[in-house]
C-alpha cells in the first residue's frame, strides 16, 4: 500500500515539473515576440474614385489631411494641353481644400488625366475625365435641288446620338438611311410641279442636350417659259398680268420696249421683289425705244429713261434674280453701272456692232466668263469692280486701254490675255487679284498705273523696254518676280513697294550702274540679278536689304560704293569679280 502511494507521488512530481518548464518556455518566447502596432497614416480623406466632368468648363472641391508637407501634380497630357488644373497645388501639414479646374473640350474624345499627392514617402492618385464634345456636323448647310425632285444624300458627323426632325410637309420624307461613326441619311424630295420655288429646313438634334445642325433644303420651281410681243411700248404690264408676272422664270421678249416695260422686267427679276422669279431674260428680239418714261426712279440710284437702242444706266441693276440675259441685236452701248450689284447674274450675250462699255457696268455682279465684244475700244473704270465669281476675260483687238480699277478685287480671275493693241492700263488695273500667276505686257503698253498690280501675289511679269512710264508701287504684293530696265527704279518714286515680301527683281540689260539708296531698306528682297552691262553699285544700294540671300556680281563691274551691302544679315556669301578696282567702306558692314 505505502508502495503504490510513492509512485503516485512520484508521477504527479513529474507532471507538475514538466508544465512548469511549460510555462516558462511559453513566458520567454512571449517576451522574445512582442505585438505590432499600426502604423499612423500621413495622407487622410484623399478621394480614390475620381471625378468625370462635362465638355464644359468645370470646378470641384475636395477635401484632405496631412500630416506633413504635400504637394500635387497634374500629369503630362498625350496632347500637351493644359486641360486640367488644381489650385493649391502645395502646402504644409494640416487639413486643405483643393479645387480642380477642367477648361471646355472642344475635341470629339473623351480625356483623362491623372492627379497624384505626395506627402513624405506616401502617394495617393485618382482620375479625372472629362466627356467628349457633343457635336453634330452636316457636311453642308444647304442642299439646292431642281424641280424634278429625286434622293438626295445628306452626310454627317456626330459625337452624340441624334434624330432627325423632318419639317411639316409632303414633299420631303426620309427615304432610307444608314448610321456609322460618320451618318448618311437620304432624303426623298417630290416634284415641283408649281411656279415658285420652295424651301425647307431639317434639323438633326440630340433631344438630351439640345446640341444641332440645320440642313435648308431647296427646290427650283419647274420653269415657267413665256414668249411675248411687246406692239407699243408701255403695253408689257397689260400683257403680262401681276399675278402671273411674278411666276415667269423664262420671259423671251420681242417688240419695242420702253421705260415702263423695263421697269416691270425689272420687278419680273427680282428688283425690290422677293416674289420675282425671273432668271433667264432673252431681248435679242426686241428694241429699246426712247419714249420718255423712266425705267429706274431711285434716291439712291437716280431717275433714268431708256435711250434709243441703249442699255442704259442701271437698267438693269440690282435684279437680284437675273442669270441669264441677251442683248438686243440693235443695241450699240451699255450704260454705267448697267448691271450694278445683280449677284446671280453669270452670262451676259452681246450682241455684234457694240462699241462702249460704261462705268461699273457688271460691278458686284456674278459673272463668270467675259468676252469683250469686238468693235470696244477702252475697257471703262470699274467695269468688273470686285466681281467674284470672274475666272476668265477675253479682250478683242479693238480695245487700246483698260482704265483704272477696271479689274480691281477679282480674287478669282486667272485667266486673261492682253492683246497687242492696248497703250494704257490704268491704276488698280488688276489690283487684288490674287489668283493672277502670270502677265505678258505687250510691247504696244507705253504707260502703266500707279498700284496697277498691288496685291497680285505669287505673280510673274516682264516689263519691255518699249513702255514709256510706270506708276507708284505699281507691284506690292508676296512672291513675285519682275523683270525690268533700270531707268524705272527710284529711290522716291519706284514702281516697286519697299513692303513686298520675297522678292526677285531682275535688272534687264542694258543698265550701266545701281543708283546710290536703290533698294535701301527693301528688307523683303530675296533675290537680284544684274546684268552683265553693270559697272557700278553705289553707295548704300542694297543697304538693309536684311532677307537678302542671292545676288551675283557680275565681272563688269569696276565700282562698289559705301556700305553697299552692310545690315545684310542673312546674305550668305559674295563672289567679288576679279573686274572689280575699288570698293567703299564699310561695303559687308553688319552682314553676319
Amino acid at each position: 500500500m505505502k508502495k503504490t502511494n510513492l509512485l503516485s507521488t512520484c508521477v504527479l512530481f513529474c507532471t507538475a515539473l514538466a508544465l512548469s518548464s511549460l510555462l516558462n518556455a511559453c513566458g520567454e518566447d512571449a517576451k522574445e515576440t512582442p505585438q505590432e502596432q499600426p502604423e499612423e497614416e500621413v495622407i487622410e480623406d484623399f478621394p480614390t474614385t475620381g471625378f468625370t466632368f462635362n465638355d464644359t468648363s468645370n470646378e470641384q472641391a475636395f477635401t484632405f489631411t496631412a500630416a506633413t508637407a504635400w504637394n500635387i501634380q497634374v500629369a503630362e497630357t498625350r496632347s500637351g494641353t493644359d486641360w486640367c488644373s488644381v489650385e493649391p497645388m502645395s502646402g504644409e501639414a494640416g487639413t486643405h481644400t483643393v479645387t480642380i479646374t477642367t477648361q471646355p473640350n472642344e475635341t470629339y474624345d473623351d480625356r483623362s488625366v491623372t492627379v497624384t499627392l505626395r506627402a513624405g514617402s506616401e502617394s495617393r492618385s485618382f482620375e479625372v475625365t472629362q466627356r467628349r464634345k457633343g457635336a453634330i456636323i452636316l457636311s453642308e448647310d444647304s442642299i439646292g435641288v431642281s424641280s424634278a425632285g429625286g434622293t438626295i444624300e445628306v452626310k454627317l458627323n456626330a459625337s452624340i446620338d441624334f434624330e432627325m426632325q423632318l419639317p411639316d410637309t409632303d414633299w420631303l420624307s426620309e427615304s432610307s438611311s444608314r448610321a456609322l461613326q460618320e451618318y448618311t441619311k437620304y432624303l426623298q424630295v417630290a416634284e415641283n410641279t408649281g411656279s415658285t420655288s420652295r424651301t425647307a429646313q431639317v434639323i438633326f438634334r440630340n433631344t438630351e442636350s439640345g446640341v444641332a445642325d440645320t440642313l435648308t433644303v431647296s427646290q427650283a420651281s419647274k420653269l415657267v417659259r413665256v414668249k411675248i410681243h411687246v406692239e407699243k411700248p408701255g403695253d408689257l404690264p397689260e400683257l403680262i398680268p401681276e399675278e402671273d408676272a411674278y411666276k415667269i422664270t423664262e420671259l423671251e421678249v420681242s417688240g419695242s420696249l420702253g421705260g415702263r416695260d423695263i421697269a416691270y422686267i425689272r420687278e419680273m427679276a427680282g428688283y425690290k421683289n422677293a416674289h420675282a422669279s425671273l432668271i433667264y431674260l432673252d431681248m435679242s428680239g426686241a428694241t429699246i425705244v426712247g419714249d420718255g418714261v423712266p425705267y429706274l426712279e431711285s434716291p439712291i440710284d437716280g431717275t433714268h429713261y431708256p435711250s434709243d437702242n441703249e442699255i442704259g444706266d442701271a437698267m438693269f441693276s440690282r435684279c437680284e434674280n437675273l442669270q441669264t440675259i441677251i442683248l438686243p441685236d440693235k443695241v450699240t452701248s451699255i450704260g454705267s453701272s448697267a448691271f450694278f450689284d445683280t449677284p446671280k447674274l453669270t452670262d451676259i450675250i452681246f450682241p455684234e456692232g457694240m462699241t462702249s462699255i460704261g462705268f461699273s457696268a457688271f460691278t458686284h455682279s456674278g459673272i463668270t466668263n467675259l468676252i469683250i465684244p469686238a468693235g470696244i475700244t477702252s475697257i471703262p473704270s470699274q467695269m468688273c469692280y470686285e466681281c467674284e465669281h470672274l475666272t476668265e476675260v477675253t479682250i478683242p483687238n479693238s480695245v487700246t486701254s483698260i482704265e483704272q480699277s477696271a479689274f480691281n478685287g477679282c480674287p478669282n480671275l486667272a485667266n486673261i490675255t492682253l492683246p497687242n493693241s492696248i497703250v494704257s492700263i490704268g491704276g488698280h488695273a488688276f489690283a487684288d487679284c490674287v489668283s493672277l500667276r502670270e502677265m505678258i505686257i505687250p510691247e504696244s503698253v507705253k504707260t502703266i498705273g500707279w498700284l496697277a498690280f498691288s496685291g497680285c501675289n505669287d505673280f510673274t511679269i516682264e516689263i519691255p523696254e518699249t513702255v514709256d512710264s510706270l506708276g507708284l508701287a505699281v507691284f506690292n504684293g508676296e512672291n513675285l518676280t519682275i523683270t525690268l530696265p533700270i531707268r524705272f527704279m527710284s529711290e522716291l518714286l519706284s514702281p516697286i513697294s519697299p513692303k513686298c515680301e520675297n522678292l526677285k527683281v531682275i535688272i534687264s540689260d542694258g543698265a550701266t550702274s545701281i543708283p546710290e539708296r536703290l533698294f535701301l531698306g527693301y528688307s523683303g528682297l530675296t533675290s537680284i540679278v544684274l546684268p552683265n552691262t553693270v559697272t557700278s553699285i553705289g553707295e548704300t544700294a542694297f543697304a538693309k536689304c536684311s532677307t537678302l540671300t542671292d545676288i551675283t556680281i557680275p565681272n563688269s563691274v569696276t565700282s562698289i560704293g559705301n556700305s553697299a551691302f552692310s545690315e545684310c544679315s542673312n546674305l550668305p556669301n559674295i563672289t567679288i569679280p576679279n573686274s572689280v578696282t575699288s570698293m567703299g567702306t564699310g561695303v559687308f558692314s553688319d552682314c553676319n
